[in-house]
């Protein structure tokens, strides 16, 4: 299922995303509040300040995903699998499910500096200060 690249600030509440190709897209603050996202495939897919909470994630392909701020609570079927191992997706400040207390919510902060700069082609002082932003974000 071919998708534009880019939903920023886009909202896809309750909407179905079942097995969608979302790799490289861009959705930065998109809401995805309980989408179904199930088989999706979020490969390399930027969810910088995303929020999905509720969201269906059983089988989705988070590999090398960039999650910056983004709200994984309450995700449903989220697998510890889908955030480690390898090419498992950048993390940086993001909201985990409580039942996943093994994952460091913030092992990816320093990594990502480089990985931004690269993938954007943007100075490395401008994500820092991105990142920076990023890991200002309070979660209630």
């Amino acid at each position: 299922i071919p998708l534009l690249s880019t939903l920023f600030l886009s909202t896809m509440l309750y909407g179905s995303l079942w097995r969608a190709n979302l790799q490289d897209a861009y959705l930065m603050r998109a809401n995805l509040q309980a989408a179904d996202l199930r088989s999706a495939n979020l490969q390399d897919a930027d969810l910088e300040s995303a929020n999905l909470q509720g969201a269906d994630l059983e089988s989705a392909n988070l590999q090398d995903a960039i999650l910056i701020a983004t709200d994984l609570r309450g995700t449903r079927n989220l697998r510890s699998q889908q955030l480690t191992g390898e090419n498992s997706p950048y993390l940086c400040n993001v909201a985990l499910p409580d039942a996943l207390t093994d994952i460091d919510p913030n092992r990816d902060c320093k990594t990502l500096l480089q990985v931004l700069a690269e993938r954007y082609s943007v100075p490395l002082e401008s994500v820092q200060q991105w990142v920076q932003e990023a890991m200002e974000k309070q979660w209630d």
